[in-house]
């Protein structure tokens, strides 16, 4: 009984370290990841309810399981500037971070600049996706809001990946 007790406990311990590794590394083909993840981040900017500047996603390096760096091992990025024309950035980051909170999500970061700008950053425990937008530039600090989002790595089942900005296939 007590070695059942104790393989229970490991388990309990370990097992989200050895799920997130194991999701780290599975295989799925970059475009059906930024197709899904594009789709995801686009409906969190849609909630802001600003106009977007910039939009931009990139295939990036990532560490494989034993923390070597491979060629076929790749997370994606995507980067986001957003202009809010009524000056009420960190009224509507506060939104944002309460709609993440009560839907379970791991705030990681959540505080007031000086200026009124705020840092806010976020990890969706489903999918391990990071979430990170920030206000108070020195050019409008509640009117800038950039975002950067991340999805866990993956690995390509045809292989090598071209890393850098995204062209679909």
């Amino acid at each position: 009984m007590a070695v059942k007790t104790h393989l229970s406990v490991a388990l309990s311990l370990f097992a989200p370290y050895l799920l997130g590794t194991a999701q780290a590394q599975s295989p799925v083909a970059p475009d059906e990841v930024v197709s899904r993840f594009a789709r995801e981040v686009k409906g969190q900017i849609a909630s802001l309810n600003i106009y977007t500047e910039d939009f931009s996603v990139r295939l990036n390096r990532c560490q494989s399981k034993f923390g070597e760096f491979a060629d076929d091992i790749y997370t994606v990025w995507i980067g986001w500037r957003g202009f809010d024309r009524d000056g009420t950035a960190g009224a509507r980051l506060a939104a944002i971070r309460s709609a993440w909170s009560d839907a379970g999500w791991e705030i990681t970061r959540s505080r007031e600049l000086e200026n009124g700008g705020v840092n806010l950053a976020a990890l969706e425990p489903w999918t391990g996706n990071t979430y990170i937008l920030d206000s108070g530039f020195d050019a409008g600090p509640d009117k800038y809001i950039v975002g950067f989002f991340n999805t866990p790595c993956f690995s390509n089942p045809a292989g090598g990946t071209s890393f850098g900005a995204w062209k679909a296939p």
